[in-house]
């Protein structure tokens, strides 16, 4: 396994949705426009093994305070396997000043990478 992770482009875009449809994250195949324009709004990127899509994580942050954490998929033949730690800190890595607060439903995952559980979170959706 030799991971590569890298910026997203548009080409990527057939993967994610993909991926993200297998989860039941339905938004990215619905709005394609608004993903295309989310594109520069976001760090968004793409993890692969050799040509094999393996996931993604998408941030968003100020760059001094917070970083957000919006998305952090991988694939369930990559899972447990380090790809999702190699996303968060890739994304660390780019904000290395910030914390980085998210919501998730794997809190196990998040424990394991040295993320602690700071409340509860909300979402009401737009669009």
């Amino acid at each position: 396994m030799e991971i590569t992770i890298r910026p997203i482009t548009e080409a990527d875009y057939d993967n994610v949705v993909a991926a993200s449809a297998g989860e039941g994250w339905t938004t990215y195949s619905a709005r394609r426009r608004d993903f295309i324009k989310a594109l520069g709004k976001s760090l968004f990127l793409v993890a692969y093994d050799g040509n094999a899509f393996v996931g993604y994580a998408r941030a968003i942050s100020d760059g001094h305070i917070t970083t957000y954490l919006c998305e952090l998929l991988v694939v369930k033949a990559y899972r447990r396997r380090g790809v999702g730690g190699m996303l968060v800190e890739r994304v660390r890595e780019t904000f290395p000043k910030t914390r980085v607060d998210l919501i998730s439903e794997a809190d196990g995952f998040y424990e394991k990478t040295g993320f602690r559980a700071i409340g509860t979170g909300f979402r009401k959706s737009g669009g």
